[in-house]
């Protein structure tokens, strides 16, 4: 192949080792010089749903559960509970994680690691600023206020990266 997409590939599989086959099977595939595009997920991108209050958006989806993992965020003293796992690990399981359900959510340098382990990195940017959910709000304060806000294009804060790598 001359260009693979692994849309998907690395963020549903919650284990390395099936997101590392993921990346083996994407290299062996390419031809050399080929190019591979992977997207993942990054674990604020939860995070900052689960905090934003209020919203209508994600009481609909994640109902019970979800204000059970909120609840028990603010009141785990030892950091033992579901926040700290997904913190430290980046997986999501039901009940607290619709509507992606199971997955696998990343940093920069964990997705970084995984790619650069077969292809030379091209790319890896942030695809959209922090501030994606709320463009609406933050258009109108830009006008309030005259000034102009950049947003975050490569950081942990972006919602989703995407790295473009060649073989």
């Amino acid at each position: 192949m001359d260009a693979v997409l692994l849309l998907g590939a690395l963020y549903y599989p919650r284990a390395l080792p099936e997101r590392q086959k993921a990346v083996r099977e994407a290299w062996r595939i390419l031809k050399p010089d080929g190019i591979v595009a992977a997207p993942g997920i990054s674990r604020i991108t939860f995070l900052r749903d689960m905090f934003r209050s209020p919203d209508p958006f994600s009481a609909a989806f994640f109902g019970p559960a979800f204000a059970d993992a909120l609840s028990e965020a603010q009141t785990d003293p030892d950091g033992n509970g579901f926040i700290a796992q997904f913190l430290e690990t980046g997986t999501l399981d039901p009940p607290p994680a619709p509507p992606i359900s199971y997955a696998h959510l990343t940093t920069i340098a964990e997705f970084r690691q995984l790619l650069m382990a077969r292809f030379e990195e091209l790319v890896l940017t942030g695809t959209e600023s922090f501030t994606s959910p709320r463009q609406d709000e933050w258009k109108i304060e830009i006008r309030r206020r005259h000034r102009k806000v950049v947003g975050s294009h490569f950081s942990d804060d972006s919602d989703h990266f995407l790295f473009i790598g060649r073989r």
